[in-house]
């Protein structure tokens, strides 16, 4: 026997095939073409402020560089000031006048080796007698 239904019906309801970011429906509130539009202009307007911000922070990092830059130039001026300093202060006539201040002089010897003798050495002690070794 036939069941009473109404024409139009479907047991099953209609399914969805995903999720969609911007559904146009028919309602009356989206019959307004700014209304309907309205979604993308606010997408657009995200990525302007986006834009812009990405634009100040990159302006913002430009100028520390450059601040960064005229510190750096700065510390290597002094650098090379200080080494040059230091190199003067270091040569042999520099360090002869400073040393005359403390009544230190050069010595006129040519310097020499001072070699132990062999016995010395491989354990064998004898009496100390003063041996010169060459000047080299």
């Amino acid at each position: 026997m036939a069941e009473n239904r109404p024409k139009n019906f479907n047991p099953e309801p209609p399914k969805r095939d995903s999720f969609k970011l911007f559904r146009w429906g028919k309602t009356s509130a989206n019959s307004n073409p700014s209304t309907r539009l309205l979604p993308y202009f606010m997408y657009v307007a995200i990525f302007g402020i986006i834009y812009i911000a990405n634009t100040h922070y990159a302006e913002r990092n430009i100028r520390k560089i450059n601040r960064l830059k005229g510190e750096v130039d700065e510390f290597r001026l002094d650098y090379t000031t200080l080494k040059s300093e230091y190199m003067l202060a270091g040569k042999r006539t520099e360090v002869a006048k400073k040393a005359a201040r403390l009544g230190i002089s050069e010595s006129n010897k040519p310097a020499y080796k001072i070699a132990p003798r062999r016995s010395i050495l491989f354990g064998q002690v004898k009496p100390a007698t003063q041996e010169k070794s060459k000047p080299w």
